[in-house]
């Protein structure tokens, strides 16, 4: 399996746990984020381009009654002709305040074109009731 790296704010007891997993899918705008002044040369086609190689994104509960343990978990498939990097940033976010719970980066590297990478990573999440996850910036760039 490969392994992702992440920054994620705050910190989180993790532990390997038995139980039911509870998924929450990730809502998000395809229109969003894709194109701005970090990347003045990417078209807001090109950014969503890139932004449809995020096949899955979404929250896995994996607590019991004794730990909290959610995690993020992504499923990235290249659709270019290149091989690729990979950089998002993601927020969760509390439907009913509005207020921002948690936040993260998370790269894959070397993805060749048309393979999938598979990333997962803990958050600082007590629970996955009433969280949207947004991303908030997603970049794709040719490997070296």
């Amino acid at each position: 399996m490969r392994k992702s790296v992440a920054v994620v704010s705050g910190f989180a007891v993790t532990a390997i746990t038995v139980g039911a997993i509870v998924s929450i899918a990730a809502s998000y705008d395809n229109e969003a984020h894709v194109a701005g002044p970090q990347r003045p040369d990417v078209t807001k086609t090109q950014a969503a381009a890139e932004r449809e190689d995020l096949i899955r994104f979404e929250l896995d509960n994996r607590s019991n009654e004794w730990v909290t343990d959610i995690w993020l978990v992504w499923e990235i498939t290249n659709h270019s002709s290149q091989k690729s990097d990979y950089h998002f940033e993601w927020e969760a976010v509390n439907t009913q305040t509005k207020k921002r719970v948690a936040s993260g980066t998370e790269f894959e590297n070397n993805v060749l074109p048309g393979q999938t990478a598979k990333g997962e990573m803990f958050t600082t999440l007590r629970d996955t009731r009433n969280i949207k996850i947004n991303i908030t910036d997603f970049d794709r760039t040719k490997s070296w």
